[in-house]
């Protein structure tokens, strides 16, 4: 799954699925195209030079290197990537400045060790590794995968060390660096015989299952159907609920509008202020606002430090790491807000157990009958079809919809986001396939809660006309009277029967 998020709301009409998008290859640069190559130089060799600008330059003095390290270069001579004969038509040596180019600049060539340590952007795509593996013609003359690189973009390895985590797992921490050799040699670090022991130097506890979860092998139905077919639905989901709510949104502004222009005469429906001073019906106690004060901060936390994960590269997300304090506060403060929403959700939860223990009611926000309805007659009305909107219950169908999501949103984030706190723990009670799952739909439900949030919810209760800016219930607990007369006709009118309503 590729993730790129830089405009969210922009991106769930586009592509509604939280994906990275992938970078291209290297490009060839324009150096290489300048210099001399020597005599015999190959394709291949060609390319892997035209990564790297300097290499011709320097190549000169590229023995020097074996003076201080030969068993460095005696390690890449018979790994795989000195076996493949990689420029040969170049001094020896030269194979080292394809690695340590990014960090061993030479600055005077006749004084090899005049060299200096240079401060790069820590944003991993720049590694050697990626440069080469990415290149189609190299990876058409050894045959391996050229998708490699920015499939490891996509991974949760790649975005911590693009915001600066320094425990953050580059190519050479799991492949090795000098002495790298196939994936299929049982000496590889990443064989499935090593792998594990790799995993468990920054997981503790991570046994084969967990080791079995993390590869480069692209998302297709063939290769991953289970986790295609999972980000599949969500998109399907994620850009039908951004329709039909963006549709309904649209709808009652323009309902709202032809209301408005429209003759006071002809005007159903139209609450009166009534004279006197202004009288107010409770609305949520005190209690209810709490829970929903601690639900409203830890999404509003988690969507703001999960952002620069989602999208790492950006400015804002290096930004937003600095200002919180670095990749692994950032870390702390995300799972801490998570924590908060289980709680909150949790409490809630048995509230609503004890409720109906005591009373033996289902609580009012319970999707009825009547729901169905009142979204037909809401249907007619936008459409003209009916004089008024109709009479709302204590909860209308727009709000009902509202508190489900959340129950929706706390179950697939809360839970995913325990399997990717504690993966190791995981490993040892549910199959791979519960980690790598849980990675798709931490993400994708994070999209599809933040747009319902930011868009749907923002609209009801803070921007719909005759609200704005806000509906004050949620922090007073209180409604005004004739407001809730208007927007709640229906259970004003099954109170008025039962004498609980005092006009």
């Amino acid at each position: 799954m590729k993730h790129s998020i830089h405009l969210l709301f922009t991106l769930a009409l586009l592509a509604p699925s939280l994906t990275f998008a992938s970078k291209p290859a290297a490009a060839p640069s324009p150096s290489a195209k300048q210099v001399n190559l020597p005599a015999g130089t190959n394709d291949v060799d060609s390319a892997i030079i035209s990564h790297f600008e300097n290499i011709v330059d320097h190549s000169r003095i590229a023995g020097k290197c074996l003076n201080c390290h030969p068993n460095q270069f005696r390690d890449v001579s018979s790994s795989i990537h000195g076996k493949a004969g990689l420029l040969k038509t170049l001094p020896e040596g030269s194979l080292c400045l394809t690695c340590h180019e990014m960090n061993h600049i030479v600055k005077d060539p006749l004084k090899i060790q005049n060299f200096q340590l240079e401060t790069f952007s820590n944003v991993p795509h720049e590694l050697a590794c990626m440069r080469c593996h990415a290149d189609a013609t190299v990876a058409k003359a050894f045959g391996f995968p050229p998708h490699v690189p920015s499939e490891y973009e996509q991974s949760i390895h790649y975005r911590k060390a693009a915001i600066g985590e320094a425990k953050a797992p580059l190519c050479f921490d799991c492949h090795g660096a000098h002495n790298i050799v196939r994936v299929e040699n049982p000496s590889s670090p990443v064989h499935e015989a090593q792998r594990v022991k790799v995993c468990a130097q920054c997981h503790p506890g991570a046994n084969a299952t967990f080791a079995s979860v993390f590869d480069h092998t692209p998302i297709g139905p063939e290769e991953k159907p289970l986790e295609y077919w999972v980000i599949v639905i969500f998109k399907i989901l994620t850009l039908g609920t951004f329709m039909a709510l963006g549709l309904f949104i649209l709808l009652d502004v323009m309902a709202t509008i032809r209301q408005a222009i429209m003759p006071k005469s002809k005007r159903p429906h139209e609450h009166a202020k009534k004279e006197g001073p202004q009288q107010f019906v409770e609305r949520l106690p005190f209690h209810l606002r709490l829970q929903h004060f601690l639900m409203l901060s830890s999404v509003i936390t988690l969507v703001i430090t999960a952002w620069p994960l989602l999208s790492p590269e950006s400015s804002v997300s290096q930004a937003l790491t600095r200002m919180l304090g670095g990749a692994h506060m950032l870390a702390m403060i995300h799972r801490t807000a998570g924590f908060i929403m289980i709680g909150d959700f949790i409490y809630h939860v048995v509230f609503l157990y004890l409720r109906f223990r005591a009373g033996g009611r289902f609580h009012p926000m319970t999707p009825m009958p009547k729901d169905i309805f009142d979204l037909k007659d809401m249907i007619f009305f936008f459409f003209g079809l009916r004089d008024k909107r109709p009479d709302f219950d204590q909860f209308a169908f727009h709000e009902k919809f509202d508190y489900w999501a959340v129950f929706w949103g706390v179950a697939m984030m809360g839970g995913s986001g325990l399997v990717l706190t504690f993966p190791t723990v995981t490993a040892h009670l549910l199959p791979g396939w519960a980690i790598k799952l849980s990675n798709i739909i931490h993400a994708d439900e994070a999209l599809l809660a933040a747009m319902v949030l930011f868009i749907w919810h923002f609209y009801n209760v803070h921007l719909k006309p005759g609200i704005f800016p806000m509906n004050w219930a949620w922090l007073t607990g209180r409604m005004k009277k004739d407001l809730y007369e208007h927007e709640h006709a229906g259970h004003v009118e099954k109170l008025r029967k039962q004498g609980k309503w005092k006009d």
